[in-house]
């Protein structure tokens, strides 16, 4: 019974985090544009799934976003993180993605933190970049994400 109502205060205590954080749904900053260079910050909060969505501004028409890295924070409640995939998002689902290392950084009961400092290459022409981070068991997640990269016309 104890164990239960341990359980119950840290789940609380996550849920406070992400609202007391902003993270309830999807927030998305206005990229930051000087010359080609591109950067984006994004944050999300996820209560009770397996899986979390992180989905960052749509690339222009008739421009190509080349993202050359991804720097994240992850907080969630139970440390069963499994992977963190990295991709674009197509018709719901992440497409050309690549998965990223995610390494705990520190975490006690109830809440655990992941920092995720990849350079990838992913490249995108209209379509969202997105990042999904993904438990074993329901768990609640906060994500604070920025991605950087080279913005072109395409066709230059």
């Amino acid at each position: 019974m104890r164990n239960i109502r341990i359980a119950a205060v840290a789940k609380t205590a996550v849920a406070f985090c992400v609202a007391s954080l902003g993270l309830a749904g999807n927030g998305v900053a206005s990229p930051v544009i000087i010359g080609e260079h591109y950067f984006e910050n994004a944050s999300v909060g996820c209560v009770s799934g397996s899986a979390c969505e992180l989905v960052f501004s749509a690339v222009a028409n008739g421009k190509e976003l080349v993202v050359t890295r991804v720097s994240c924070g992850i907080n969630e409640q139970k440390n069963r993180l499994v992977f963190v995939q990295f991709g674009i998002r197509n018709n719901g689902h992440i497409s050309r993605q690549e998965y990223l290392p995610a390494t705990l950084e520190g975490g006690t009961t109830g809440l655990f933190r992941h920092v995720v400092n990849s350079e990838v290459g992913v490249v995108s022409h209209g379509a969202p970049p997105m990042l999904k981070v993904v438990s074993d068991l329901a768990t609640t997640f906060g994500l604070e994400c920025q991605i950087t990269g080279i913005l072109t016309s395409i066709g230059t």
